[in-house]
């Protein structure tokens, strides 16, 4: 089979799947349940699906509803219809992408190599959008949590906390950090940055509790980050049980909710002190040349946490109602003794032979 070949093949194959996991998504038989009641006329049979419930009758009619507001779902339900969207999505612009690298087409760029990379790119998209639930879930949370890390920490070593809101003359452009302050001419670009004194001199409280609070999320970030790519199941480094990297995937959301957490009180308490400052200045008609407002490193902090939230979420509680806890660990909790195992076996037996006689 030529190369041409294998590709629609694959091509057929994924578009199959997709449209598989579509009506997956659309049919109310994700749980189904009956009801006879004293007479077999009055048996119902209940399906509950993603979207909507339905009730057959043995009269053969069908009655569905709607779910109502999604707050009001359970988590699992949630989950699920998260997933499934994102399932759905990556394998249409898989199709997408697909079609424009496969050889038999003449869509986008000619050069073979090119169109082979684009094919390459469908089909990881495909395979992503073919994840286990578990699977996905880890590696949108990885993918969140090493995103949401690094605006965590180019918003502690950036220095656009405070940025001048009312410089009406537009002569410079003053920016304020947790670490120096720097000023840019606008006439000829030239930016000078003064470093602060030594980090135990005298201090405004907003900065020395942002640093601190920043600092201490930046290092759970990390430490999070490295336990969850430990508990991958991609991941075939350490121990090779479930239960563990279970285990190491829920610390890991543990120790991302703390982070976020301290992230974000760092972030809004900067930004809140800044906003009354200005208002006490502006309540007593107190004008300096130039009033400060919170920056983009500020945003960015608020943004790194609030993708920290987000992923420890997904490693705990979609996670969860995702993954029962197997029979497996429960055995491996409470193993039992050979002893014990032979001694029951020969009394099962001593009891088989007693009803013979």
């Amino acid at each position: 089979m030529g190369g041409g070949a294998r590709e629609v093949a694959g091509y057929l194959a994924a578009l199959a799947g997709w449209v598989a996991g579509l009506a997956a998504a659309v049919l109310p038989q994700w749980r189904q349940s009956s009801y006879a009641g004293d007479a077999i006329i009055t048996a119902v049979g209940l399906h509950e699906g993603l979207w909507m419930s339905c009730a057959a009758q043995s009269t053969g009619q069908v009655q569905c509803r709607l779910h109502d507001s999604l707050l009001s779902l359970e988590v699992h339900i949630q989950t699920c219809r998260a997933l499934m969207v994102i399932s759905l999505l990556l394998g249409f612009f898989g199709i997408i992408v697909s079609v424009v690298g496969m050889k038999c087409t003449k869509v986008g760029e000619e050069d073979p190599v090119t169109k082979s990379r684009i094919a390459v790119a469908g089909g990881v998209l495909f395979i992503l959008s073919g994840l286990p639930m578990s699977a996905a879930l880890q590696v949108t949370a990885f993918g969140f949590a090493l995103l949401s890390t690094l605006f965590l920490l180019l918003a502690t070593c950036t220095d656009c906390w405070m940025v001048n809101a009312d410089d009406s003359l537009e002569v410079s452009h003053k920016c304020r950090g947790l670490w120096r302050e720097c000023v840019t001419n606008m006439q000829d670009g030239v930016r000078t940055c003064d470093q602060y004194d030594s980090i135990l001199a005298d201090h405004p409280v907003k900065i020395v509790v942002t640093r601190t609070l920043m600092i201490t999320a930046d290092l759970l970030a990390g430490l999070a980050l490295a336990t969850l790519v430990l508990g991958l199941d991609c991941i075939t480094f350490l121990k090779e049980d479930p239960c563990v990297k279970l285990k190491m995937c829920y610390g890991a959301g543990v120790i991302l909710c703390a982070g976020s957490i301290l992230g974000l009180i760092g972030s809004v308490w900067y930004a809140v002190d800044v906003y009354v400052e200005r208002a006490m200045l502006v309540s007593h008609n107190i004008f300096l040349g130039v009033h400060y407002d919170f920056g983009w490193s500020c945003w960015l902090g608020m943004a790194g946490s609030m993708g920290c939230f987000v992923a420890s979420v997904l490693l705990t509680c979609c996670l969860y109602a995702c993954t029962a806890p197997s029979s497996h660990c429960q055995l491996q909790r409470h193993p039992q003794p050979q002893g014990q195992t032979a001694t029951r076996t020969a009394t099962s037996k001593m009891y088989a032979m007693d009803s013979r006689v």
